[in-house]
């Protein structure tokens, strides 16, 4: 009996020579061409993807820096000249930070249509491309290393349809974008004003077609090799089994072998079953770990609300895992103040989680930071205590200390306010998040109503470590609200993939204005609900409604 381990027989090559008639090199041939076809076949689906993942990695890149744009900034900057004013520089400190940290990012600029109701002809408002200098040192300034000024002209974007959407909605170009400066795939969104929603200019944001095939072949070396490998593989074989005699000796031995190596597949299917059931195991032990990191995170989230005599609120979560990355609070500091919080981390599971209760530490540790003592040292009147200087100089510590441990290319929004009970004021600052909706009365006589508050631009926090962020003030009375929440709320989708959108909310939020704040939440839910028609979502969502009252 021959030993499992003896080498299969060698081809005879005299033989072979004879056994390659045309018609079997006909089929070896038509073998290669097959496999080939289907590699390359492979590889174009793939190449497909990564330009649509790059597409929208370039619009959603964009529609996050155009909503940090302030709007009356731009219009200061018209041509040339505008390039000392402080409005100029201060944006373009804000779009080259973005580039800086996106590396696969060439351009990113801001133009604007001479006409918003008829964008024939586009200008440049902002280039983050310096103007004119020799950024490779090679003594010559080639066409892609020269920047724009205010004012110039830019042809191409009259040709291009996704820029003139780009005025209503974000978007992206269908394909490849050519203009004197090289050939892209770019993501445009609009840049509103603040106080009418009307699109003033357009932000966009070029990837080069080189970065993307730099990428594409990065990424598919193991493919080329595996065609390689099953053509060799394809050569092997056949020329292995070329003859009758061959082939019967091959199977005779294959035969052989079966016998003894029957008792390894046994023991194989044994350890394969030990594997399994392991598996199994585990896999129940790690269902009930993450339920219970979803009971510790639920504990992060408040149960009851401080100054119920001040102050009703209401809230909702609801993760799109079985752990997520929203996360919302209200904290008591002293016998007048309340801080509150909403964020949104980016990603979802496990890291995001994580981050949450990393956010949560921070914002209580440092919550008495929000106090400061008047000159003297004597105990400040509560009046007195809160400064804008103290909400900049805590969400300056927040963000440095999120910097320092979140990885590239995560960030997290956050909203966070301080509420003075006995001046019915607040403090907001804003780090990238959806601005809340603020239900007020405007004259006595009048009805309620919902809008949203006009917040400073700022960027997400861990982005910059030093970033600055901009504080505002806004009253808060008795009988007013603030409505917060994560924009997985209006990006829920129902069965066609529509959005349900900020006016969807707004107007869900003004028909609740009259209920007490737990019903207003669930009838706002029962309205998204309702527009999604059962579509699950893809996103964490979370709400923290406040409502001022009398003491």
């Amino acid at each position: 009996m021959l030993n499992s381990d003896d080498p299969l027989p060698s081809p005879d090559p005299v033989r072979a020579s004879r056994l390659l008639t045309p018609r079997r090199l006909l089929a070896l041939a038509t073998v290669y061409l097959l496999v080939t076809l289907t590699v390359l076949i492979m590889l174009r689906t793939g190449y497909g993807i990564l330009k649509e993942e790059v597409r929208t990695k370039a619009r959603d890149l964009a529609t996050l820096l155009s909503s940090q744009i302030d709007p009356a900034a731009l219009a200061e900057i018209r041509d040339p000249s505008d390039t000392d004013k402080p409005a100029f520089r201060r944006i373009l400190t804000q779009i080259r930070t973005v580039k800086d940290v996106y590396p696969d990012v060439r351009y990113i600029y801001i133009i604007r249509p001479d006409s918003v109701d008829q964008p024939t002809s586009w200008r440049f408002v902002i280039d983050a491309q310096p103007h004119d200098v020799d950024l490779n040192q090679d003594g010559t300034i080639q066409p892609s290393e020269r920047g724009v000024l205010p004012g110039e002209p830019y042809e191409e974007a009259a040709g291009q349809p996704a820029i003139a959407l780009a005025l209503k909605r974000p978007a992206a170009t269908s394909g490849y974008f050519r203009d004197e400066w090289g050939t892209y795939l770019s993501g445009f969104a609009p840049i509103r004003e603040e106080s009418t929603g009307r699109p003033v200019a357009v932000l966009g944001i070029d990837i080069t077609q080189q970065t993307v095939r730099a990428k594409f072949f990065a990424g598919n070396v193991v493919a080329f090799l595996a065609l390689i490998f099953l053509l060799g593989l394809v050569t092997v074989t056949i020329f292995a089994l070329y003859g009758k005699a061959q082939a019967l000796e091959i199977v005779g031995r294959l035969h052989e072998r079966v016998g003894s190596q029957n008792d390894q597949l046994q023991e194989a299917n044994r350890r394969l079953a030990a594997t399994v059931a392991e598996l199994t195991d585990r896999d129940r032990r790690m269902g009930r770990e993450l339920r219970q990191a979803q009971e510790v995170q639920q504990r992060f989230l408040p149960r009851d609300y401080p100054f119920q005599d001040r102050l009703r609120c209401a809230s909702f979560y609801r993760a799109s895992r079985l752990i997520g990355g929203d996360l919302y609070d209200l904290l008591r500091v002293d016998d007048q103040t309340a801080i509150f919080m909403i964020a949104d981390i980016s990603g979802h599971g496990v890291s995001s989680a994580l981050l949450t209760s990393a956010l949560k530490m921070l914002i209580d540790r440092r919550s008495e930071a929000l106090i400061r003592p008047v000159a003297g040292g004597s105990a400040a009147l509560v009046s007195d205590r809160y400064h804008v200087d103290c909400l900049q100089a805590f969400m300056a510590e927040v963000n440095h200390s999120l910097a320092e441990i979140l990885i590239p290319g995560q960030f997290i929004t956050c909203l966070l306010g301080v509420i003075h009970l006995d001046q019915n004021r607040l403090l907001l600052a804003n780090a990238g998040h959806p601005a809340p909706l603020w239900t007020h009365r405007p004259a006595a006589a009048e009805p309620m109503r919902v809008a949203p508050l006009e917040l400073p631009s700022n960027l997400a926090l861990g982005l910059v470590a030093n970033w600055k962020f901009q504080v505002v003030a806004h009253p808060f009375k008795p009988g007013e609200r603030l409505f917060l929440y994560t924009d997985g709320l209006v990006e829920r989708r129902n069965g066609a993939g529509e959005e349900f959108g900020a006016e969807r909310l707004e107007q869900a939020v003004a028909a609740t204005t009259a209920l007490p704040v737990d019903r207003a939440v669930g009838q706002v839910l029962q309205a998204l609900e309702e527009f999604a028609d059962g579509e699950e979502p893809h996103d964490d969502m979370a709400i923290l409604l406040i409502e001022r009252t009398e003491a």
